[in-house]
Parts: structure tokens; sequence; C-alpha cells
């Protein structure tokens, strides 16, 4: 008799346990989709260049930003582009590993960082109130040293990008000893060995 309620107590803990487990993942899966649904409505703001809007929806939302799109392009990567420093800044607060994301290598091109948008940015797509060198500056204190360096599908690097446009010599002036420092310290390589 007491055998078969201690086996009765042992099959309601199983029950409750299950039980538990069931509404640890619905959390977990509602966390998910609240997550997705958030970095998505980040990242649309960005890509309409409604910067005022996401550093205000990333103020109320917390850290429910981390969202790519098919070919794996992050709200950071919008903001670099646009060379919007403090969306740039609130972004890598919520989302730090978000410097080192690369666009997706079936992307065309692929395989970009924030760092490579930023250094390939025409006039046209930046931002009135833009800041190259601040988002730059930003985006390689951010970066594991390994990912400064990155080539991108087609063998360019952000010094590579940023060389070939009107305002790549300043942004090459005021970030390359920003990086070589960075380099040093993680002692990854150096920037004549990434430009080799």
């Amino acid at each position: 008799m007491q055998k078969i309620k201690i086996q009765e107590l042992e099959k309601q803990n199983a029950d409750a346990a299950a039980g538990l487990k069931k509404m640890e993942d619905a959390a977990t899966s509602s966390d998910s989709a609240l997550q997705s649904k958030v970095g998505e409505e980040i990242f649309d703001l960005m890509t309409n260049d409604n910067f005022t809007a996401a550093i205000w929806k990333m103020k109320t939302s917390g850290p429910h930003i981390q969202f790519k799109d098919a070919g794996g392009v992050t709200a950071l990567h919008r903001a670099a582009r646009a060379g919007h420093r403090h969306a740039t800044r609130r972004l890598l607060q919520l989302w730090p590993d978000s410097a080192n994301c690369s666009t997706y290598a079936s992307r065309s091109p692929g395989k970009w960082t924030a760092l490579h948008m930023i250094a390939d940015a025409t006039k046209q797509q930046l931002c009135p109130d833009s800041d190259v060198a601040g988002v730059a500056r930003l985006l390689v204190q951010a970066m594991d040293g390994f990912m400064i360096g990155q080539q991108n599908s087609t063998g360019n690097t952000a010094f590579h990008l940023a060389a070939a446009r009107p305002f790549g010599l300043t942004f090459l002036q005021q970030v390359l000893p920003m990086m070589e420092a960075k380099l040093l310290e993680e002692n990854v390589t150096t920037i004549q060995e990434i430009l080799q």
C-alpha cells in the first residue's frame, strides 16, 4: 500500500516537472518571438533612416534587438552605413557582439562587417549629421582584433574600401592608429600584413 502511494507521488512529481518544463519552454519561445519582433522593428527603422525612433525603441525595449535579415544584415550594418554615431553606440551597448557580425557569404557582396559598411559609404548614404570616423572608432573598439582585417567575399578589407572613397584618406588617417593599436594589443596581426 505504501509502495503504491510512493509510486503515485513520484508520478505526480514527474507530471509537475513536465508541466513546469512546458511552461519554461513556452516562456523561452515567447521571449525569442518578442526579441525577433522588436529586433526587426528596429532594423526596419534603421533601414528607413528613422534613427531617432530606432534609438527611442532601443531605450524602451532593452536588449531585444538581435535580428538579421535574410542576407545577414543587422541594424548595426544599417547605422554604420549611414554614419549615425548615436545609433551605433546604442546598438553596441545592447548587442556588443554585433560588431563582429558579417553578412552571409551568399549575399552579394558577402562577408561585410559594419566596419566595411562605414568604410564604403558614399555621401548619399550618410545621414546629414554623420560622423564617419566616430562610428569607425566605436566599431574598432567593439570588434575582436581578427575581425578588423576581415576580407569580404571579393577580398577587400575595410581599408581597401575606404581608400576608394573620396573621404577615405581622412577616414584612414583618423582610424588607422586605433586599428593598429587594437591589432597589436590582441597580438593578431599588423595592418601591413592585412594589406599584403
